[in-house]
């Protein structure tokens, strides 16, 4: 069975790529072969060896999610080939995973959809569907939100789910909603934390806060300084987190930042962190040597994954 999910919500693609797998894993138990490819990181070369190759168990199920399978054509080449071959056959289960598709890969996509048994195609939320998923999330989570509370999560808006779920969480632990002032606009500090939240996950977003930043006059390497602490403790978070431990004591890292990045970069591989953390590095060294403002490498960050 072939799976595929794409759309710019990746929030709730994301959620449901864990959800088959999580699935998968129950129905096979220890008998599931599980293979993982992703586009940012992998070559995609193993994928034919899995279509021809026997399992090592003979009872085994097989599980292969390829993620951003439209990333190049040398990855897509690969990916219909693999699915030319037959995937891993009616009683295993591939799983294609994208976010937003333009340009040439609305092409590879048109080839791919034919040959998908199961399709989901995840875009914002608006209106009246953004109200009811609010809804069931809060009380997914316990929370027990008043009328005007859903109001302002709503007014937020689905853009970006990963942001509206961070501050889901801030509310249903006692915080607030980003404050706003007196002319409706999100406060400089607000914008700040707020491009926190989504430079990793969303950089359209993302990219519109530094924007407004830059042109509120906010210095350019202070937003710059306060990411590279948050591409560090994302780093350091969801490594714990992938290796089933708290944070030591010693990283002096509030529990409820702790929390809230938990959540942001939960559908983040752990490796990719820790290139963009390097990609800090390397850009700070372009700053202090004059090579670079740090205003114009977090523009490439950003625009580097639109």
């Amino acid at each position: 069975m072939i799976y595929l999910l794409y759309g710019v919500d990746t929030f709730r693609s994301r959620r449901k790529l864990r959800a088959l797998i999580h699935e998968s894993g129950v129905r096979a138990g220890a008998a599931l072969e599980m293979h993982r490819f992703d586009g940012e990181e992998n070559d995609f070369a193993g994928l034919g060896a899995i279509a021809s190759g026997r399992s090592l168990f003979g009872s085994a199920k097989k599980l292969v999610v390829i993620e951003r399978p439209f990333a190049s054509a040398r990855h897509y080449a690969a990916v219909r080939d693999f699915l030319g071959q037959g995937g891993v056959g009616a009683d295993g289960l591939v799983v294609l995973w994208d976010s937003m598709i333009r340009g040439d890969a609305k092409k590879m996509l048109a080839e791919i959809e034919p040959l998908a048994d199961k399709m989901q195609v995840f875009d914002t939320l608006r209106g009246d569907k953004l109200t009811q998923w609010i809804k069931k999330e809060a009380v997914s989570r316990g929370f027990n939100f008043s009328s005007g509370d859903f109001a302002r999560l709503a007014a937020i808006g689905g853009d970006d789910l990963w942001a509206l779920s961070n501050e889901m969480e801030k509310m249903g632990l006692g915080g607030s909603v980003a404050s706003e002032s007196e002319h409706g606009e999100m406060t400089t500090k607000d914008m700040i934390f707020r491009l926190g939240d989504t430079f990793f996950t969303s950089p359209a977003v993302a990219l519109w806060c530094l924007l407004t930043l830059l042109s509120r006059g906010e210095e350019e390497m202070r937003i710059f300084a306060y990411l590279t602490g948050t591409a560090r403790t994302a780093l350091a978070v969801k490594s714990a987190s992938d290796a089933g431990r708290p944070l030591p004591p010693s990283y002096k890292i509030h529990p409820f930042v702790v929390k809230k990045t938990a959540a942001a970069v939960r559908g983040a591989p752990t490796p990719i962190l820790a290139r963009r953390l390097v990609r800090f590095f390397v850009e700070d060294v372009q700053i202090k040597t004059g090579l670079a403002r740090p205003a114009d490498a977090l523009l490439r960050m950003i625009i580097s994954r639109i």
